[in-house]
């Protein structure tokens, strides 16, 4: 009897990571989060999303962190969006010292994309804290009109002020009529830390991320897709600051990609069906 083959130690634990495949669920619409980190390689951006299997069968994107700077001929997020052959809606947050550009949110899709509005979210006298706004956008999938809210807020605020900022969204979700499904995604900077008023200083831990769930299921929204780890990385530390919350919709499957890395976020994609 021939002897069995044995994996070679270093081909046995450090062999390449290999893509799940999680092919889009049937009637289901395959939305991704990621914080592009200011868009800075829109085509390695863009040829990760189209390399990877399960992002290249999103319909809907949501980007934050994203610029257009003079001297380019259009918005890094339409030059991403160009590339993967979707429409892109690039909305400004503030704009960069110097007359520079401007730093916002985008939204690249498949679908037409009608009635996109900016939500100015509440600004909070602290070093590092700027101007932020939302992205409220709708778009018709099998027949039916979705409104998607392309979020992302502060990162040094206490649970209370983090609150009180999703609040500005929370407000214009709850004024849509009542039998609309909704998607909260994007960069909720849930950092596990209470930092100093002015400053990045850690003072006590907070876990932020269960607050915020409790919260969003007060509020109707599906909070299952916390359940992915983390989708963030500094180094060696990790935290999991990016969600994809449906309300009258439900989740089928999601996953983080963690193989792409042109930022410090990973992007997060769900399939949602809308019964």
């Amino acid at each position: 009897m021939n002897a069995p083959i044995r994996q070679p130690l270093l081909e046995k634990f450090f062999r390449p990571r290999v893509i799940r495949l999680r092919p889009k669920a049937a009637g289901s619409l395959r939305l991704a989060t990621f914080n592009a980190h200011f868009g800075r390689q829109p085509r390695a951006i863009a040829q990760m999303f189209l390399n990877n299997p399960n992002l290249a069968e999103c319909d809907v994107i949501v980007l934050q962190e994203v610029e257009q700077r003079v001297g380019e001929k259009s918005s890094r997020a339409a030059q991403i969006a160009s590339l993967l052959g979707m429409r892109a809606i690039y909305v400004p947050a503030r704009q960069l010292p110097f007359g520079r550009g401007s730093h916002g949110l985008a939204v690249l899709s498949h679908l037409p994309v009608r009635s996109a509005t900016a939500i100015k979210l509440p600004v909070f006298p602290l070093l590092r804290t700027r101007p932020r706004v939302a992205v409220a956008f709708e778009v018709k999938f099998l027949g039916q009109k979705i409104k998607i809210y392309n979020v992302h807020l502060n990162g040094p605020l206490n649970y209370h002020k983090r609150l009180q900022q999703l609040r500005g969204v929370i407000e214009v979700v709850g004024r849509e009529r009542a039998a609309r499904p909704q998607i909260l995604a994007g960069d909720f900077n849930t950092i596990p830390l209470t930092t100093l008023a002015s400053t990045m200083i850690p003072v006590f831990y907070n876990n932020q991320k269960k607050k915020l769930r409790a919260f969003l299921k007060a509020e109707g929204f599906e909070t299952a897709s916390q359940a992915v780890g983390h989708t963030s990385s500094w180094g060696l530390v990790k935290f999991q600051l990016d969600g994809i919350y449906p309300k009258r919709a439900r989740l089928v499957q999601f996953a983080v990609e963690r193989k792409i890395k042109v930022s410090d976020h990973f992007p997060l994609w769900a399939d949602i069906a809308f019964d």
